[in-house]
């Protein structure tokens, strides 16, 4: 009889470790992919949100830690070229394969974005929002700034990058004098807004 009480009690014993066991299991299971979760999904999403806005730094680490962009550019005809393309389509995937962003970039639109009522009003912005820098002044450095830059559907601008330069800190002011831009009227395609790529001169005159 206690031989029997012995190995019941044992059974048991045994059946409560392996229980403990798959419970311990269980719960590493669900925090790895919980983790995992985070990593794959809730932070690519932020990182991916900073990086589709032309955040650099954020797109690398994007590329580095969560997935890849993929760029085709496209003619009037949505084939592939390589040449004089009209649009981009970039996508973001995770690397697990799932899209989590996808659009076009429009180098010629229909419609083209248009700042207020056109020419002179970018000239004037330019002229009261330009302030000239010191290094630049001192050093007698002027000339042309080509910048480029995109419009989005809502007209913001954003993802200023300079396309011609000057040192003195002129370019570093180009950049900030169109960062800071009110929103324009966005360029069309079909009638509906779409994300346009813009190039623009901001030129720097001593007086």
């Amino acid at each position: 009889m206690r031989n029997q009480i012995t190995k019941l009690t044992c059974s048991v014993s045994f059946l409560l470790g392996k229980g403990k066991f798959l419970l311990i299991v269980m719960l590493l299971f669900l925090l790895v992919g919980r983790l995992v979760a985070q990593g794959e999904y809730e932070v690519c999403e932020m990182e991916a949100e900073s990086a589709w806005e032309g955040d650099t730094i954020a797109l690398q680490k994007f590329v580095t830690t969560c997935g890849k962009v993929d760029t085709l550019n496209l003619d009037s005809l949505n084939e592939r070229t390589s040449k004089n393309p009209t649009y981009q389509r970039i996508t973001m995937k995770l690397n697990n394969g799932k899209v989590i962003r996808s659009d076009s970039i429009y180098f010629v639109a229909e419609t083209m974005p248009q700042f207020k009522n056109g020419t002179m009003d970018i000239i004037n912005y330019m002229s009261h929002q330009i302030q000239y820098p010191a290094k630049a002044k001192n050093d007698k450095i002027a000339g042309t700034v080509l910048v480029s830059f995109i419009v989005g559907r809502d007209g913001t601008v954003s993802n200023v990058k300079i396309v011609k330069g000057l040192p003195g800190g002129l370019s570093e002011e180009a950049i900030r004098v169109v960062s800071q831009m009110p929103k324009w009227t966005p360029g069309k395609m079909h009638g509906m807004p779409v994300r346009v790529k813009y190039t623009m001169p901001v030129r720097f005159k001593l007086s």
